[in-house]
């Protein structure tokens, strides 16, 4: 590793008990300012980069717990990543605000720069899993983040959209004008209070048709094993 990398990489490993005597780690590191926190489970198995916002303690040991309880032989690395402003940095473009005061500044590209240019060729180098599937995951915003990001590049090998904030302004016409750049998989979840919302703007993506226009558009996606 060269002295730059390891200027980077301020490592600080977690050792949390499991039951029946197993033990997980949680590596926190930096790169280009931005913080990571890495879990691996066996040897293998596919990448998963999960855009996070650092608001709740424990959440990267809850999901990591999850994990392990839903698909315990599945081998995996998890990377998570903690941007500083979660409508800055998880938006695509420059849109007013929804709800609240705070608009949305459109620097969703800097962030999938920064992930493909930077991010993954660290984690591909310093832990010899280039040859691994990429899979982007992220929750509300950093969901639809992920849903954008594989339009705009060719990095991952799927995508998981929990509760993706479809709703966010013009991606209907977005979806329309684009195409996903590769062959990936897509998992997309809704959760069940968006179409109860009094929030015109959030309840859009809830009507069954607007679902399967966006569906439609991902004409190069394969379906997802469950």
């Amino acid at each position: 590793m060269e002295d730059k990398e390891k200027k980077q990489m301020l490592t600080t490993e977690l050792t949390k008990e499991k039951s029946g005597g197993s033990a997980g780690m949680i590596q926190d590191m930096s790169i280009n300012g931005i913080k990571l926190h890495l879990a691996q489970n066996g040897t293998g198995g596919p990448v998963i980069f999960w855009g996070m916002y650092p608001h709740q303690q424990n959440e990267v040991e809850h999901l990591w717990e999850s994990l392990l309880e839903l698909v315990p032989e599945q081998n995996f690395l998890l990377v998570a990543f903690q941007v500083e402003n979660w409508n800055r940095d998880f938006s695509p473009w420059e849109a007013s605000a929804v709800f609240g005061k705070e608009g949305f500044a459109g620097q969703g590209l800097k962030t999938l720069r920064w992930l493909t240019e930077e991010c993954v060729p660290h984690i591909d180098r310093t832990f010899g899993v280039k040859d691994r599937e990429h899979w982007l995951m992220g929750y509300s915003l950093a969901g639809l983040f992920a849903l954008w990001a594989v339009y705009e590049s060719d990095v991952f090998s799927g995508i998981v959209c929990c509760s993706g904030s479809l709703w966010f302004p013009d991606w209907d016409h977005y979806v329309r004008d684009h195409v996903i750049q590769s062959k990936c998989s897509v998992y997309l979840s809704l959760g069940g209070k968006e179409e109860k919302t009094k929030n015109k703007v959030m309840a859009l993506p809830a009507t069954p048709n607007s679902i399967c226009r966006c569906w439609s558009a991902h004409r190069a996606t394969r379906p997802v094993t469950l």
